[in-house]
């Protein structure tokens, strides 16, 4: 189902429309022309990054970094395929098929993958749409077993998105902490020490602390962001509540013009669409 759609969205040419808002001082761009501009992806000088205006792909002769329109959008917006494919489909006026749900099979959106101190992977948590049981979205951890063979579950303690990055982090540097793992790559991207839980915010039922991880938030200076809603506004203050007492100061980002149940990556592409 998301192959025809994406296909549907590299049809419409709205990478020149898109390439446009991403990088506002482009000028306009005749359609199927390659340009190159300043590379975001490291630090650039002169201009290395080649972008296809009417098929979005790019490839930078600095950093390395390449891949298609989808590609773009999901780096420069800190979001995961769904979102980006929404946003592009919005833009462009594309309506969504309805599908009767059974007939919609549940597919993997998104992997993320969660490491120990030394990068290494510990497990990884995979989100499908639809969800299971009629849910909208669904969520199960997976494990390397034996002879690389990929297993349900964690296979030990769980641990905090990004661990390997907290664990190297500078001491003087803020920590972020979201309530998901698409929002904190998304903060990552800008070269911010961002972090999750695994959990989320369990409906509404809080986060699931463990102690084990304090020595990552001690002396440090935390920033929540939860998303607006009670279930956000919950979660932000559990884990509050258990750094305030360890951390060095703990503050609470409440973003601005934030919808109702909005979060880090719907205020950003407030932003973009406002540029």
């Amino acid at each position: 189902m998301y192959d025809q759609r994406k296909k549907a969205v590299l049809r419409s040419g709205v990478f020149e429309r898109v390439i446009g808002n991403l990088f506002p001082g482009v000028q306009k761009a005749r359609k199927g022309q390659q340009i190159l501009l300043l590379c975001p992806f490291h630090d650039d000088s002169n201009p290395s990054l080649s972008i296809h205006t009417k098929t979005g792909k790019f490839h930078c002769f600095g950093c390395g970094v390449s891949g298609n329109g989808f590609d773009l959008y999901m780096r420069l917006r800190g979001c995961d395929f769904i979102t980006a494919l929404h946003d592009l489909e919005s833009l462009v006026g594309i309506k969504k098929t309805s599908v009767s749900p059974r007939r919609r099979r549940s597919e993997v959106v998104a992997v993320y993958e969660y490491h120990d101190e030394n990068g290494y992977i510990l497990y990884r948590k995979k989100r499908y749409e639809p969800g299971f049981n009629g849910r909208k979205k669904s969520f199960a951890f997976y494990h390397e077993g034996p002879h690389g063979v990929e297993q349900k579950g964690r296979g030990g303690a769980p641990v905090p998105y990004n661990c390997h990055l907290l664990a190297s982090a500078n001491k003087g540097e803020p920590i972020f902490f979201t309530e998901g793992e698409a929002k904190a790559d998304a903060l990552t991207k800008w070269q911010l020490c961002a972090t999750s839980l695994d959990t989320g915010s369990q409906s509404g039922k809080g986060a699931s602390w463990n102690p084990n991880w304090n020595h990552y938030f001690t002396g440090r200076e935390i920033y929540l962001l939860p998303d607006n809603d009670e279930p956000g506004e919950l979660y932000a203050g559990t884990i509050g509540k258990h750094i305030l007492p360890i951390a060095k100061s703990v503050k609470i980002l409440r973003l601005p013009n934030l919808p109702p149940k909005g979060d880090i990556i719907d205020w950003l592409r407030q932003e973009l669409a406002n540029v």
